[in-house]
């Protein structure tokens, strides 16, 4: 079976889920509980944690880029190459990469999801850009979800993780249309894994259901892992990330440049 870029830096092709090639993906898992509140063991993690990874220095970055290099699983058919991301604030995003021969662009944009193609831009299904975070950045991404007003938070349980003690904290973003099912599953499909270092408080690994674009209530995990970090510009940035889709390796991504407040304009989020 073909192995697809990780999430956020080359997303694949948006109807993989609904292809055939899904019929050789294990079953869905099991639906998480809905979190709800904002648990205080969970909160406590969180502010250690935002404290460790550089909140202060946080708060005043409003854009970051982003370059790495791209390595694909051994044996998997995927090209390996090079990504530039770009981010202003918590919902304009773009990853501009080459891969092999071919350069592909994508852009996140307040809930909107586009793809560079032949004949111009195309507009995807906004089932998972509707939740998308800045995952290649775990302090800025832990920073916007902690500011959120509709965050609630669960504090799972201390487990280990590559023989090390982590928390394992569950975050969602709350929906309240007044639909209670439409707003289980908003909820539900906006929730993320998040696993610190019960030493360091620097988060070692994030997870979370990478969706169907046609069937919101359909989805496989995505696992991303975190190390080398090293403070650039006052946050905590993980200079190696592994990822993994469906519990396969994805790929796996060097950070070689990160440079922050550069002045991007919108019009490099709007694929027009």
């Amino acid at each position: 079976m073909r192995r697809y870029p990780a999430a956020f830096f080359l997303v694949f092709c948006f109807f993989f889920l609904t292809s055939p090639l899904a019929a050789q993906l294990p079953p869905p898992p099991a639906p998480q509980p809905v979190v709800t509140g904002r648990d205080p063991q969970a909160m406590s993690v969180l502010r250690n944690a935002l404290s460790a990874m550089g909140g202060t220095g946080a708060a005043s970055i409003q854009d970051t880029v982003v370059q790495a290099t791209f390595t694909a699983p051994p044996n998997a058919g995927g090209q390996s190459g090079t990504v530039t991301v770009t981010t202003k604030g918590a919902t304009e995003m773009r990853s501009d990469s080459t891969l092999g021969n071919k350069s592909t662009s994508i852009i996140f944009n307040n809930g909107i999801e586009k793809h560079s193609g032949e004949k111009g831009w195309v507009t995807l299904p906004a089932a998972n850009a509707h939740h998308k975070r800045i995952e290649h950045l775990p302090a800025m991404l832990l920073y916007y979800e902690f500011a959120r007003s509709d965050m609630a938070a669960a504090y799972v349980g201390q487990e280990s993780l590559n023989g090390e003690s982590v928390h394992h904290l569950r975050l969602a973003r709350t929906s309240s249309t007044g639909n209670s099912y439409f707003d289980q599953i908003e909820t539900r499909n906006s929730q993320i894994e998040i696993y610190v270092d019960a030493q360091t408080f620097q988060i070692a690994r994030i997870s979370f259901i990478y969706l169907s674009s046609t069937d919101w209530r359909r989805g496989f995990p995505m696992d991303i892992y975190y190390d080398k970090y090293s403070t650039v510009n006052g946050i905590a940035v993980p200079f190696h990330q592994r990822y993994f889709f469906a519990g396969s390796p994805n790929g796996e991504f060097q950070l070689t440049s990160v440079v922050v407040n550069q002045g991007p304009t919108d019009s490099m989020f709007q694929g027009k």
